[in-house]
């Protein structure tokens, strides 16, 4: 697979890491010199990324690199983490459908002009969870996990719609309606890949709000492969998507 993959680390309650295949790592260092604020581009120390942000984890996995987002300096990981993928989307052998053999999500967020995007999509196995009648059990446990963070944040109780399901247009559709702004949220169907991304944010302004749904959507992947009976991606093979 020639995709980058997030999910949370295990480390902390909220650490996020992705894995990012060798491919994308040696496209990047080729250009390296384009991008001045990069620390340590040979992926060789600790730490990586724009202003140190990306940790690397050095776990043993194989055509893989573990990098795990700093928590000190969510922004530039993100931003880090963007750069490699458009790398990845400049590959000539990049084969983005690929991802929909596993149970994992693949998620980009980068400023604009007026705010932040994100984008993501799932696997068909977790989508395949998401469209079926056992998906509605799993919502207590996400929007807990979901208003945890965001009573983290802000230090009092909020609530909120959070995760649901509904049918529209396009079939089975999943939005997290976040406790924040004026109407933030992200939603998608297994059918919408408008710009090869299914899931699309609505009204981010900034990068806190940005990485709530990358967090939202590693906590709805990580509630999914769970009730699938299987292990987090960072207890696994990550090549083979097998425990």
């Amino acid at each position: 697979m020639k995709i980058i993959r997030t999910e949370l680390s295990g480390f902390g309650h909220y650490g996020i890491c992705s894995l990012v295949p060798q491919p994308i790592v040696e496209a990047f260092r080729q250009n390296v010199k384009s991008h001045a604020d990069w620390e340590y581009p040979e992926f060789d120390f600790c730490r990586t990324g724009i202003e140190h942000s990306l940790v690397n984890y050095q776990y043993d996995d194989g055509p893989y690199f573990r990098l795990g987002w700093a928590p000190s300096n969510l922004p530039s990981a993100m931003k880090s983490v963007r750069i490699l993928d458009r790398y990845g989307e400049m590959l000539p052998t990049q084969q983005k459908r690929e991802l929909f053999n596993y149970p994992s999500l693949e998620v980009t967020a980068y400023p604009n002009s007026n705010g932040w995007d994100v984008k993501a999509n799932f696997g068909n196995p977790i989508w395949d969870l998401i469209e079926s009648g056992d998906f509605p059990s799993l919502l207590p446990g996400i929007n807990t996990e979901i208003l945890n963070w965001w009573k983290d944040q802000s230090n009092t109780d909020v609530g909120g719609q959070l995760t649901t399901v509904f049918k529209g247009v396009n079939g089975i559709t999943l939005q997290v309606y976040q406790p924040s702004g004026n109407g933030l949220w992200i939603v998608g169907s297994r059918n919408d890949t408008g710009g090869s991304y299914q899931i699309h944010d609505h009204n981010t302004d900034g990068w806190s709000q940005a990485f709530a749904h990358v967090f939202s959507l590693c906590v709805i992947l990580k509630h999914c492969r769970r009730h699938l009976g299987l292990p987090p991606i960072t207890a696994m093979d990550p090549l083979s998507g097998r425990p």
